[in-house]
């Protein structure tokens, strides 16, 4: 049985690290688990030649794609968008149409494996036989795709917790994070709110044991309209999470 199960939260809030932590307990748990990174994925949408960039390129200008290879120069694009909202909408309302499609031929996909899957065993359909896709995304949200998911995950993070780690491990200014942060901003409505992988685990087993409830509220503490929870997390510094703050 197939499960699709969104995590997102702000930037540096430990999202990579829940999911990359779901993988290595899912057997321990009895679930299997597939991580899908929506900004490493949308890296792959961005083929040098293809439609998608030559769309941005006639948006924004051809100073986006580096000259030697036709690659996007992410650097660029980023410092256009996130001076000016107007452009920000623009990429978005370009760069998500294209994101969702490429999702739903993956949940789909998956499905169709899982189904051939029962038929290979009869229909025996056992808890250690469940699969979860996680769809890891800070803008899940606000780009509508938490209607894809049969539950949504919201990782929470002190505010001034998520910004250390930003300035410490990515170098990057407070102003530059404050603008990505404020990007990033979306109540996920019935989205469980966790700040541990162990909450996070707890939801997965939740959802695939009892899927008419679509699991139980693991943390007491609803997620704010920042995300913010004002108590510790266990969650570490995730140096991998949302390089650009596009996803």
């Amino acid at each position: 049985m197939l499960f699709v199960v969104g995590i997102t939260g702000a930037i540096c809030s430990g999202k990579s690290t829940i999911c990359r932590q779901l993988l290595i307990s899912s057997k321990s748990i009895g679930i299997s688990v597939e991580w899908v990174d929506c900004d490493k994925l949308a890296h792959k949408l961005y083929v040098p030649g293809g439609e998608l960039l030559q769309t941005l390129a006639k948006e924004f200008g051809p100073h986006i794609l580096n000259e030697e290879d036709g690659t996007l120069d992410r650097r660029t694009l980023g410092g256009i968008v996130f001076d000016q909202p107007q452009y920000l909408q623009k990429l978005n309302s370009i760069v998500w149409p294209v994101m969702r499609c490429h999702l739903e031929k993956l949940i789909e996909q998956a499905q169709r494996n899982e189904t051939n899957k029962r038929t290979e065993i009869n229909k025996r359909i056992e808890i250690n036989q469940a699969k979860v896709i996680l769809l890891d995304a800070a803008v899940l949200g606000q780009a509508g795709w938490d209607d894809l998911c049969d539950k949504v995950l919201y990782v929470t993070v002190p505010y001034e917790t998520a910004k250390a780690r930003a300035i410490t491990s990515r170098g990057m200014s407070e102003a530059k994070f404050d603008k990505i942060f404020e990007t990033q901003q979306c109540i996920v409505h019935d989205a469980i709110s966790i700040s541990s992988v162990e909450q996070a685990e707890t939801a997965l087993r939740d959802l695939v044991m009892n899927r008419s409830t679509g699991g139980v509220l693991v943390s007491e503490h609803p997620s704010s309209p920042l995300g913010i929870n004002k108590e510790k997390t266990s969650i570490e510094e995730d140096e991998d999470d949302l390089p650009d703050g596009l996803f």
